[in-house]
């Protein structure tokens, strides 16, 4: 199976558009909120998390 540059990009671009979905939305706030609670700098390690996944 050949994957070109375009493969890559439409997966990265859904793989974003999941994560933004109406549905996750509203989580962000209380995720972020929650976190800096915990640590500092939580909030980043979350954000770096997300996009990892």
């Amino acid at each position: 199976m050949d994957f070109g540059l375009g493969s890559y990009g439409l997966g990265l671009l859904a793989g974003v558009l999941s994560t933004l979905s109406p549905c996750v939305l509203p989580i962000v706030p209380i995720l972020l909120g929650s976190a800096t609670h915990a640590h500092p700098r939580a909030p980043v390690a979350l954000a770096g998390g997300l996009a990892l996944s």
